[in-house]
């Protein structure tokens, strides 16, 4: 059996100095998940991380340039740049667990057959790039656009390599407008087959869950979950209790 546990990454981007209880909760579910992994916060280099560190020791800490993560749009743009892949080579996946997702279990090694794997969306976007603007078509015009299946970033699986190297590639093919306005998830979803990305099928994707809506799920059908917030308190009452 392929062994991954080298060679992957759980990246977690943080932008502020204090955590709550239930993304605390998320990230120590998560590092039990991942003990074979290694796992870094990446956080603004001005920002004050002594208070985490404390409550997450085990955790490496990166700095990264403030702007980076000043806004979610900054922070969405840097992951459709080549230097945000190239300064993790070393590992040849990575997880980005946002602080919105939980890693349930380590996923298993079919999860790793692939460059891109992240949860389907449900139902599946429809996406048009017209004059500069990547646009998801949620109401009116549904059989336009391309058919976005799989998938969301916030909890996905990505091999660094590739991504480093269809990053150069989007820089050359793709209006910059687009680049600095979309969802890069959608960016790389839509974009996926000309780069030669190999994306997860839904059914393998399916591992991972996009929480749309606050709901009572059984959590043990999942390895993770994306999309945690306020709004959805069932799932995090569930987390509290999460063995």
């Amino acid at each position: 059996m392929r062994s991954v546990a080298s060679s992957v990454i759980v990246i977690t981007p943080v932008w502020r100095p204090e955590l709550s209880d239930d993304e605390l909760i998320r990230l120590r579910i998560t590092e039990r998940a991942s003990q074979s992994w290694q796992r870094i916060i990446l956080h603004p280099e001005d920002m004050p991380i002594a208070t985490i560190q404390q409550q997450l020791p085990s955790w490496t800490y990166q700095s990264c340039e403030p702007h980076r993560l000043s806004s979610v749009q900054s922070y969405s743009s840097w992951l459709l740049q080549s230097d945000f892949y190239e300064r993790f080579r070393d590992f040849e996946f990575m997880l980005i667990a946002q602080l919105d997702s939980v890693l349930l279990r380590e996923p298993p090694t079919a999860a790793f057959d692939y460059d891109y794997l992240g949860a389907p969306w449900n139902p599946p976007w429809r996406v048009i790039v017209f004059r500069g603007r990547m646009r998801i078509i949620r109401a009116f015009g549904r059989m336009w656009g391309k058919k976005l299946v799989v998938g969301n970033g916030g909890l996905s699986i990505r091999r660094v390599e590739r991504f480093a190297e269809s990053a150069r590639q989007l820089a050359d093919r793709v209006d910059p407008e687009v680049l600095h306005t979309a969802n890069e998830d959608a960016v790389w979803s839509y974009f996926a087959r000309d780069l030669g990305l190999r994306v997860a099928p839904a059914h393998i994707a399916s591992m991972f869950h996009d929480l749309r809506h606050d709901a009572d799920l059984n959590i043990k059908d999942f390895y993770g979950i994306h999309g945690l917030r306020s709004a959805t308190p069932t799932v995090s009452g569930l987390l509290r209790s999460w063995t």
